[in-house]
Order: C-alpha cells, then structure tokens, then sequence
C-alpha cells in the first residue's frame, strides 16, 4: 500500500508514503500517473465527502498493489474533472492550513483503522509507522 500525499504530518507519521510537492490537484495527478501506470488501485475515493473540503490545501489518498484496474483509472480522471469544475476560480483555504493538515491526517488515519481490520479478515499487508 502507499499514501500519496502532500500531507507533512502524513509524511512524519508513516514510511510508506510518496510525498508530493504540491496542491490537491498535483495529489491527484501522482495518483493517476501510479493508476496509469498499472500497478496500483484506489483504496480511499480521491475527492472528499463534503463541497467544503475542495478548499483543504492538504490531501492523502490510499493506493494498493494491484493489477490495472479500469474502474479506478476512470473514478481518478473523473475526480480530478470534478474537482476542476468545483473548484472553478477558487482557490485552496490556507488561512486554515494547520487544521486540514490535521482533519486530512484524522481522516486518514480512520480509513487506515478500517481497511487494516479488512485486512487482518484476508491477510494482507499493513502500513508501517514510522
């Protein structure tokens, strides 16, 4: 599994992660180029649940060892359209920094709870902390 993030707390807390220089949309490009790649598929949705977290400058999502996976090449070139569009002219809250830095990493680390009780049912991998 890998985090791709531009999350620093993401980045202190977890060793496999590939850290991205960049804004929420640049996540979302390294996601797609791992997608297209064809050796990964998502595991945590690339766009958050509410319209007010498109402002979050921060963004982590999960990826997993996979075969090409159609369904997860598509769901990332549709987020990152629909991200586009709601964006529109705005731009990323940074007022707020800090606090999405830290909602995205509470996220994350929900998700990771979650898909490591998954895991343990079929026996896969585990994220290392750091």
């Amino acid at each position: 599994m890998l985090i791709v993030t531009n999350n620093p707390l993401v980045r202190e807390a977890y060793a496999n992660h590939d850290f991205v220089e960049g804004a929420f949309y640049e996540v979302m490009q390294v996601v797609r180029d791992h997608l297209y790649q064809g050796h990964y598929r998502l595991l945590t949705h690339p766009l958050p649940a509410s319209s007010r977290m498109f402002l979050t400058p921060a963004r982590s999502i999960i990826i997993r060892s996979s075969e090409p996976d159609p369904y997860s090449m598509e769901l990332i070139q549709q987020s990152m359209d629909n991200y586009q569009k709601t964006m529109g002219i705005r731009q990323p809250d940074f007022n707020h920094l800090a606090d999405y830095q830290l909602l995205d990493f509470q996220l994350l680390e929900k998700a990771i709870e979650e898909q490591e009780k998954l895991d343990q049912l079929q026996g896969s991998e585990q994220f290392q902390k750091v």
